[in-house]
Order: structure tokens, then sequence, then C-alpha cells
């Protein structure tokens, strides 16, 4: 729930600001490569295959409750469940992002959209306690850390974007979601 996830990202004002049923790709937005921009993305058509994904549900969350254009933002979530037809199926999308993900680091990720163009340089993936994470930093300081993990046949996918840098947040909501949905 929201005071759950400001919490752990440290901003009190934190609140959902849209929810989905349906991968949220903004319209326009494209990748300089395709799949390493998936590695920074939470529920991306880059990463995830229409056709292996049988349901996903997810929201967005931004501090002081809004994204709209003019409103300066310091940290945003976008957090979702993606469901696969069974569990070995989520654990294999899982193993497949481990190693495509460790071809991404180091390199560089240009996003274009309606908001112009970002150039992301990709950190090192880490695989710590079931958990996949990757961070991307912008010149301006910004930090994007995008992590999962499989539970049964649930993918958990959460992108923790911030002015602070502060790493291990996506990773922390994700294991959060993996505990609940484990009782």
């Amino acid at each position: 729930d929201d005071p759950d996830i400001a919490r752990i990202v440290d901003a009190p004002t934190m609140l959902t600001v849209d929810t989905y049923a349906v991968m949220p790709d903004p319209a326009g937005r494209s990748y300089s490569d395709a799949f390493c921009g998936g590695a920074i993305s939470s529920a991306s058509t880059t990463l995830y295959q229409p056709a292996t994904v049988t349901d996903v549900r997810g929201r967005r969350l931004a501090d002081g409750g809004s994204d709209s254009p003019g409103t300066v933002v310091s940290r945003s979530v976008d957090q979702s469940v993606v469901a696969f037809p069974d569990a070995p199926a989520a654990r294999e999308f899982v193993a497949a992002a481990r190693t495509g993900w460790a071809a991404c680091a180091g390199t560089s990720v240009e996003t274009s959209d309606h908001a112009g163009r970002a150039r992301w340089h990709l950190e090192q993936a880490r695989y710590e306690g079931g958990v996949l994470s990757l961070a991307a930093t912008h010149p301006s300081g910004w930090e994007t850390e995008h992590a999962i993990s499989a539970q049964g046949e649930i993918v958990i996918d959460v992108a923790v974007s911030s002015s602070d840098a502060v790493t291990d947040r996506a990773a922390r909501i994700v294991r959060t979601i993996a505990d609940r949905l484990s009782q």
C-alpha cells in the first residue's frame, strides 16, 4: 500500500497516481537498445512477450501524488505483478533476464518519448536472495533501479526512480511484495 512504499523510498507524500491492467508502455517511447531499455523499465513490452503473460496488474506512485506536467517529482515508483502460465515459466523469465541484464552492464541506453531524449548508463546487475536488480544513472544524477523476482507463477516487477540516487529501494519493495504473496 502507499504508506509502505512511501516508507521504503523515504517519500512521505508518495501516492498512487495511476493503475493499469495491461503493459503500460507509454505511446511513442523507444529505446536505442530495446532489451537493455527493458532492463531499466518496469512492465515493459520490450522485456515481456505478451503471448507469454496471462495477466498484469500495476500502479505508479509519485511523491506529492502527481506526475502531471510541471509538477516537480523527486521520486517515482512503478510496481507490477505479472502472471505467467505456471511457476516454471516465471522462474525461466527471471533466469533469462539475469543473463540478459548482465550483458547490458556498462552500456548506455537512450530513451526517447514525448518528454525528449535521455541517456542512461547501466550498472552491473545484481542477483541476491532471488531478486534481480539493475541500476541506471542519468548524467543529471537521477537514478533508476529496476528489480524483479519470481514468486510462484508471478513475476514481481518494480522500478524506482529518484533524484537522490539511493539504491536497493526497488529490491526492497520486491521483497516486501514477495513476503506478502507467500503468506
